[in-house]
């Protein structure tokens, strides 16, 4: 192969991992036979005996929460599904994907003549996600910003062109995630990076948002180990990407 050969195989490379960086994936919305499973084991109501897992969604108002007593609370309400998975997950902030559409529909030239482009009026995506461990501890590298808003980010910022770098992004999400690393109290320092990022990323496309802490605290309880063992393909909730080059990032 020769180096014109090899440099354009890169180039169609970084073209390749630059839109799967961009295609963001939505809130994790709870699927409706896990919320009929939960409503019965509320309600004292029986349910499918050869279900090994559920998934418990717990909407966050404050970037804080006691995950003792609520994994408490929930081993005790579940007590079919005693078992933890070893991933809390978390999400704050959302912003509607047409919001940004319609944000960067304005720089587009003659845009009235163009196509319109539209989501499902449901289609929200995070400000940024982590996980933890059941005891709260922050995962080293989980920090996740929304590869979108910093995208837009990037555009706003321009000088001599507008070109999309990984590397960057990454250096980007580092940041948060030393400040997550460093923290005596995980949540404690939430409110900071949730400013941060509303005042640096999102006041840019939509000033009007309010920076209330919509958050959601997602995890798995299983019967029992051996259902947990076997659940090699659990879903992570915390991933704002669904991407090959995504997998290689964080696993790395």
């Amino acid at each position: 192969m020769t180096n014109i050969e090899k440099k354009k195989v890169l180039e169609i490379l970084d073209y390749w991992k630059t839109i799967e960086l961009l295609n963001q994936v939505d809130i994790p919305q709870e699927s409706e036979d896990n919320k009929k499973v939960v409503k019965k084991i509320t309600r004292g109501e029986l349910i499918d005996s050869s279900l090994d897992k559920i998934s418990i969604f717990t909407s966050l108002n404050v970037p804080s929460i006691d995950l003792s007593d609520k994994l408490k609370t929930d081993k005790e309400k579940f007590s079919r599904f005693p078992g933890e998975g070893a991933d809390l997950s978390f999400l704050f902030g959302r912003i509607k994907r047409n919001d940004m559409v319609d944000y960067l529909a304005k720089f587009v030239k003659n845009h009235d003549e163009q196509p319109d482009i539209a989501y499902p009026k449901r289609s929200e995506i995070a400000w940024f996600s982590f996980k933890t461990d059941s005891e709260g501890i922050y995962q080293k590298n989980s920090f996740q910003l929304s590869p979108l808003l910093w995208a837009i980010s990037v555009w706003n910022k321009k000088v001599n062109g507008f070109s999309l770098n990984s590397i960057d992004y990454d250096d980007e999400t580092k940041k948060y995630d030393s400040w997550l690393q460093e923290a005596e109290e995980l949540f404690a320092v939430l409110p900071s990076v949730f400013s941060d990022i509303h005042n640096s990323y999102v006041k840019k496309i939509t000033p009007e948002l309010p920076a209330d802490y919509k958050g959601l605290f997602i995890y798995d309880r299983y019967k029992n180990n051996e259902a947990k063992d076997k659940d090699e393909n659990s879903e992570d909730y915390a991933s704002l990407g669904k991407s090959f080059f995504w997998m290689i990032s964080f696993c790395s």
